[in-house]
């Protein structure tokens, strides 16, 4: 993959369950890569009707290097 189509910058998160100061246990997103070079392709859109209204949808894609996980 050549770097120049790495344009964008994403953050990588991950779904933990976190102690939170009151001592619950909550879900919450917990940012793992940040900064990460990556490119982006649009994809197809649509409108549709829900709850009364018109909605809109559009999908994409992003493309990044490998990444290993730390624990």
């Amino acid at each position: 993959m050549k770097s120049g189509r790495l344009r964008h910058r994403i953050a990588i998160q991950e779904r933990q369950l976190v102690v939170a100061p009151n001592g619950d246990r909550e879900w919450s997103w917990v940012e793992v890569h940040a900064d990460v070079p990556a490119s982006f392709t649009g994809g197809p859109g649509r409108e549709f009707l829900a709850a009364e209204s018109i909605r809109a949808e559009t999908v994409g894609r992003f493309e990044l290097r490998y990444l290993r996980h730390h624990r």
